[in-house]
Parts: structure tokens; sequence; C-alpha cells
């Protein structure tokens, strides 16, 4: 007895369309996943700094840039523990997600930067940039093509951590910076260097 086969057409598929370039995120936004990654590995987890990378295919604006690094550190363990999280693949030195990326004893002596706990972190580096544009304006309107950069960090300077936003390749090279309170969201200090 013979069944009848129906179905037998089938219609051509559409092609796929390729995923959407990838596109710069916020700091807290790449947060998330970096945390995910040292969780549970040496107890209560702090954070030791913050700070921006560029991928070459992925324009950092805005506060967002297409690869951040978090420096996490675990008092008991005694330990630091890198990770960062990249919106692409940029091989050899970069891969999509939140990857580990080493680690090293931690010793507080001699450090300029203190660790401080992940909840005084509440200001967003897009909330840091916009008010840093705000208070830089005047350098802005006469340097409008320098790159700009992120550190988040807690020093001896300030009580809470602080976003440092400065303009320039690397913070040794930056000819002007805006001080942001990463805690309260508020203008600090700006100037030169």
């Amino acid at each position: 007895m013979l069944l009848g086969l129906g179905g037998c057409s089938s219609t051509p598929k559409a092609p796929a369309e390729p995923p959407p370039p990838p596109v710069p995120v916020s700091a807290l936004k790449a947060f998330t996943s970096a945390y995910g990654r040292v969780r549970g590995k040496g107890g209560e987890m702090e954070i030791l700094s913050i700070s921006n990378l560029n991928l070459q295919a992925v324009e950092s604006k805005g506060g967002k840039s297409g690869i951040w690094q978090f420096q996490f550190v675990a008092p008991a363990a005694k330990m630091i523990y890198n990770v960062r999280y990249a919106v692409a693949d940029e091989l050899p030195s970069f891969r999509e997600g939140a990857w580990d990326s080493g680690s090293q004893s931690y010793d507080p002596r001699g450090m300029r930067a203190q660790p401080f706990p992940v909840a005084a972190l509440r200001c967003d580096s897009t909330t840091a940039y916009e008010i840093a544009v705000k208070e830089a304006k005047d350098f802005l309107d006469k340097n409008p093509n320098l790159p700009v950069n992120f550190l988040c960090e807690m020093t001896d300077a300030y009580q809470l951590p602080t976003w440092r936003v400065y303009w320039g390749a690397s913070i040794s090279t930056a000819v002007y910076s805006v001080y942001v309170d990463a805690n309260q969201s508020k203008f600090l200090k700006k100037g030169k260097g």
C-alpha cells in the first residue's frame, strides 16, 4: 500500500542576512560579563581599575568602547585578576566576549590605586563622558579630533572611585583630563595632562 508523499517540494531558503556590525559598549555593560568571569575565584571581589582599549574595526564614541579591561582584587586570596571584554574578535590579541587575561599576586604596599567595592561604582562611562565633554567644551572646541580614553580607579586624591576621562593616546601623553566621581556622577576637577 502506498501512502501519499505530500510536501516533497521544497522552497528555496532566503539567504541569511549578515550579522550587524559590532558596536561599542559602555563600561557597565561590559562589567556584567567581566565580573561573571571572576565571581567565586577568591572570595569577595573588589575593583582595582577599569580602562578602555580600542578595536580597529569598532569606533569608540560617546563613552563607549570596543574593549574594556578590568582589574579585580580578591583581598582574602591576595590576588589580582585581569579580565578583558571585547565586542568583536581582533586576532591575535582580542576575542569577542569576556576572557581572563592573567593574574598576579596582590600586595597593596606601594600601589597608587586602592581597590573599592563593586557597589561603589554607580556612574557609567557614558555619564562620565557627558559630564567631561560639558566641562571640557572650550578645550574640545580648539582640539576636536583627539582620541578620548577612560580610567576608573580610587586613589588618595578622592575618597570615592573616580573616572578620569582624558584626551590623548595614553595617560602619559594625555593633553587634557576631566575627573568625575564614579559613585555620585559629579564633576571633580579638570585641567592639562
